[in-house]
């Protein structure tokens, strides 16, 4: 008989961020994984942008137009770019760009 090998399902209150990540590792391929990274980077990144505008409106930041230029050249709203560029990983050193990948996206947990 044929050890089922599956994660369970991670806790939405108390899961880690690895918990997750070794989760939706195993039940997403690569591609549909980064693009569920890029949806949740995308959105802070805009965010960071949109905010960073408001804050030189404002004056808080001084009225340097190069502040201005910034946020547009990193918001993925006005053409800044994808934020994961590339997958990130949580089964190597912190949880940062994968240099595995896609060896690294089991199909199943493997026990060591």
């Amino acid at each position: 008989m044929e050890q089922d090998t599956r994660i369970a399902k991670p806790s939405r209150f108390s899961a880690t961020p690895a918990e997750i990540d070794r989760y939706l590792r195993q039940n997403f391929a690569e591609d549909t994984y980064l693009r569920y990274q890029r949806v949740i980077g995308n959105l802070a990144v805009e965010e960071a942008a949109k905010d960073l505008r408001m804050e030189h409106a404002a004056g808080v930041i001084g009225g340097h137009p190069g502040w201005l230029g910034a946020a547009d050249h990193i918001d993925p709203a006005k053409g800044g770019g994808h934020y994961p560029s590339r997958l990130l990983c949580s089964r190597h050193a912190g949880f940062g760009p994968c240099p595995g990948a896609p060896q690294c996206t089991p199909a199943t947990e493997d026990p060591s």
